[in-house]
């Protein structure tokens, strides 16, 4: 591990959501902030896109670690698999609600109603996150409206809070979606980091894990690791971190330039050498078969195929296809 060649306390560049430390640029605030809005106020619908390592899961959780999941206030359920049927995500309220098991999604859903409006009373919320919404089945997408339908005009009985890829706003744009996409009350949506914003989070995590960014990461590497990433966070970590691996491994310190190159092919690999040499086995195959059919025509035009004819004629057959008439066949 590179920590201690570098100096370092802790990985500055671990992958996966981390909510501490947490980066506050404007974007990840107004998100941080909406989504403590919009649960705090019981808003009903949340929704937080982006593009895949922007942060989206990383500003959820430190909501949840601002709000205080350990709260008795608050009931937590997340959904990380988004083509989870519907009778799973029935199960997981029924038991976070402790209710009977007996209903089903096509059910009578009144026990769950009764049940929220007795959180209420008391002061609590019951919270479902569903992370990369875009990929929620028709089914799962219907049966949670019938989940919202349940408070009627009352304020929402539940909060949801879908994490997804721009396509999940594409998604709520189709007709079918129309009174889903009306519940949604807060939308939040986080964009890449600017080349300034993408060289202070690499600079802030660095320091977070107790190191001197300069000390563990030339300019030049700084500035080849921001272009790559184009102000990805996820693309920073999993570039950077493999780079320090590289160093190490090299015996560079501050790691350079060529280490995050390296680094990018290693994480993101061309084709594979064996596809190069199938397609030349294949192209060099054609050379020899056209090869060889071109010298057999040649010999057939040297070499004429003889065959006698049913009237005893011998003819020959050229490579053009033209028979020639050579006379009767001798008997032997």
């Amino acid at each position: 591990m590179y920590l201690s060649y570098f100096g370092l306390a802790r990985s500055p560049f671990e992958t996966g959501p981390e909510p501490e430390p947490f980066f506050e640029t404007s974007a990840h605030l107004d998100g941080l902030w909406g989504l403590i809005y919009g649960i705090t106020e019981n808003r009903g619908f949340i929704s937080i896109t982006g593009e895949a390592g922007v942060g989206k899961t990383t500003t959820l959780y430190a909501a949840a670690q601002s709000l205080g999941l350990t709260h008795p206030s608050l009931l937590w359920i997340e959904f990380n698999d988004p083509l989870t049927a519907p009778e799973n995500v029935l199960l997981r309220i029924i038991d976070a609600l402790n209710l009977p098991t007996a209903l089903t999604p096509g059910s009578d859903l009144g026990p769950i109603r009764n049940r929220l409006l007795r959180l209420r009373e008391a002061g609590k919320s019951l919270v479902t996150v569903f992370e990369n919404a875009q990929d929620m089945s028709p089914e799962l997408l219907g049966f949670l409206e019938r989940l919202a339908a349940l408070n009627g005009d009352e304020p929402p009985l539940f909060l949801m809070v879908f994490v997804g890829l721009p396509a999940w706003d594409e998604l709520l744009r189709r007709p079918e979606y129309r009174e889903l996409d009306r519940r949604i009350a807060v939308r939040v949506s986080i964009p890449s980091l600017t080349p300034r914003m993408a060289r202070d989070y690499i600079d802030f995590r660095i320091s977070a894990a107790g190191g001197i960014s300069s000390d563990i990461m030339s300019a030049e590497a700084v500035r080849t690791l921001v272009a790559y990433s184009k102000g990805n966070p996820g693309r920073i970590h999993a570039l950077a971190g493999r780079a320090l691996d590289l160093g190490l491994a090299n015996r560079h310190q501050p790691i350079t330039a060529s280490d995050i190159r390296a680094a990018r092919r290693r994480v993101d690999p061309g084709p594979p050498k064996y596809s190069r040499l199938g397609e030349f086995r294949v192209v060099a195959l054609a050379i020899i078969v056209f090869l060889a059919g071109s010298f057999v025509a040649f010999w057939l035009t040297r070499h004429p195929i003889g065959s006698i004819g049913t009237d005893g004629t011998k003819s020959l057959t050229s490579a053009s296809g033209k028979a020639t008439s050579t006379g009767k066949a001798e008997t032997p």
